[in-house]
């Protein structure tokens, strides 16, 4: 590295590096995400946290998206192209599995031809600038690596988790899920991969994965700034609770994350403890089945479907309830958890990928291995028995996430400082 790059990169590492304009810092994201994971302002935000990161730091920012979900006031501060497949998402979702394999083949070359050609659109109309190409999540990386290759630009690739820590390097499994395999085995600049317990590092490496740097971060999570007393008060009256003992689930309403263990442990609880409700948020596909399921088991008055609510709201479901369960088949280290683990409540969940890297049985939560389902609702028992014991282990959580958790700002201004440097060599 020549002393012109060494000196770049001592001022960017050390004096401020959203301050230094060598260059003008201009970021084009290509990704098939909607901004948040459910709808504006709900559900997950390391997208969200990630644009309006860069901004913060003067940074220019395209967003070439299929997935939607711009807000008018982010979309007046930033460049957006988009579309949607509004047609073949429907076929996507047809019944007929040779109509769905072909819809997903289609709309996955579609969406490449289209970020591809925008990208290259923007560095056209902006002649003389130097971007960097950001490819965010598995749908936008095949068409983020042509541009950067073609333009000697640099190239980022970001990973929310994985689906591919159980899923074997075979030809089937990279036929079945090629996007996923071809994404993640791109080499970039850097790689930021998140840890969110679905073992995407180990997936990284597995794949060949070489790329100049690879950061595995968990996700920043917000802190919980409000008067617990109050807010659970509050929360409690609204919803009828009484003297309970509430039970919370907090995710996207798909089939891996397992709600459904929730429920019919619940079912079982209520056999011993009838003064106890679970509140379930969050919305998805799966919903109407797990409203049938509340039913068929004759519950349905002891849950509280909330569906999709503002993120403030679900914390202040997360004060005013007494534990929390999470039953992801995938991992459970997703924000959720740890915004729970912040609240100071005892954890219930299940031994899967990375899950007792944070989660630590009889410490901050209680931890169930996957081939022991059948305690699910033994272990929902003790914590409303044992009350001293489900004390300890809402300490225990608070501790660890007093410890081990940075905010959503930190995390994002890590990010930055790598991305700021890799445009200034």
């Amino acid at each position: 590295m020549g002393m012109v790059r060494l000196v770049k990169k001592f001022m960017i590492e050390y004096v401020k590096p959203w301050r230094i304009d060598m260059i003008n810092k201009n970021i084009i994201i290509v990704t098939n995400l909607h901004l948040w994971s459910l709808d504006s302002g709900k559900g997950g935000k390391a997208f969200y946290h990630t644009v309006n990161g860069y901004l913060k730091y003067g940074w220019n920012v395209w967003i070439i998206t299929s997935g939607g979900g711009i807000p008018i006031d982010l979309k007046k501060r930033i460049h957006v192209i988009e579309t949607s497949f509004i047609r073949l998402d429907g076929l996507i979702n047809s019944s007929v599995r040779i109509l769905s394999v072909f819809a997903k083949f289609w709309k996955t070359r579609m969406m490449t031809a289209f970020f591809e050609s925008k990208a290259r659109q923007v560095i056209s109309q902006n002649s003389g600038e130097r971007f960097v190409i950001y490819g965010y999540e598995v749908e936008g990386v095949k068409a983020a690596k042509k541009v950067s290759k073609k333009y000697k630009m640099p190239l980022v690739t970001r990973f929310q988790g994985t689906v591919l820590a159980n899923i074997e390097n075979t030809l089937f499994n990279r036929m079945r899920k090629r996007p996923h395999f071809s994404a993640l085995s791109t080499d970039a600049d850097i790689c930021y991969m998140t840890n969110d317990g679905t073992q995407g590092l180990e997936v990284l490496h597995r794949l060949g994965n070489q790329s100049k740097k690879i950061f595995f971060w968990r996700n920043g999570v917000d802190k919980i700034e409000i008067n617990k007393k109050s807010k659970r008060s509050e929360i409690r009256s609204k919803e009828n609770l009484k003297d309970e003992f509430v039970f919370i689930t907090v995710s996207r309403l798909v089939g891996w994350k397992r709600v459904n263990l929730a429920i019919e442990g619940f079912s079982k609880v209520l056999n011993q403890y009838p003064k106890s409700k679970l509140i379930i948020i969050g919305d998805g596909p799966e919903l109407r089945k797990l409203i049938d399921l509340s039913q068929k088991l004759g519950i349905s008055d002891k849950i509280v479907f909330l569906g999709a609510i503002e993120q403030q709201q679900v914390k202040n479901y997360l004060v005013a309830t007494d534990a929390f369960l999470s039953f992801y088949d995938l991992s459970n280290l997703g924000n959720p958890i740890m915004e729970a683990m912040m609240t100071g409540m005892p954890i219930i969940t299940i031994d899967v990928g990375a899950t007792k890297e944070l989660v630590v049985d009889g410490y901050n939560g209680i931890l169930i291995p996957n081939d022991e389902l059948y305690k699910i609702p033994e272990m929902m028992s003790l914590v409303i028995k044992d009350k001293s014991y489900a004390k300890e282990l809402a300490n225990g959580a608070m501790k660890t996430a007093k410890k081990e958790f940075w905010s959503w700002e930190s995390r994002i201004k890590a990010e930055v400082l790598e991305t700021t440097i890799l445009l200034n060599l």
